[in-house]
């Protein structure tokens, strides 16, 4: 008895906000773009940035990794000087940190 009431009350509620919806779109629809498409276009900015933080991280990690495990003093060199270069051009790092190597 209870779970039919719930139910009916939740298609209820839904019905009355639906329509509520319809309608705004119907009378405003620049403003339902504007209440839409904006928070989503900030959205997926904020998940593109995420994104291209975790590829100059995951970059930045392997260089390291590599500065470690290379035994040639040449190419200790080479890779320090690779991961300078990525630390100054890169979004969110300080590049007059030190290497811990």
């Amino acid at each position: 008895m209870i779970s039919k009431f719930t139910a009916s009350l939740r298609f209820y509620c839904l019905t009355i906000a639906s329509g509520h919806f319809l309608l705004f779109a119907y009378f405003y629809p620049v403003q339902l773009i504007y209440i839409i498409f904006v928070p989503a276009t900030f959205y997926i900015l904020y998940k593109w940035v995420e994104l291209t933080y975790q590829i100059e991280q995951s970059n930045r990690d392997n260089l390291i990794a590599l500065i470690n495990s290379s035994e040639h003093e040449a190419t200790r060199q080479l890779l320090l000087q690779e991961l300078w270069q990525h630390d100054l051009h890169s979004l969110g790092d300080n590049p007059t940190h030190e290497y811990r190597i």
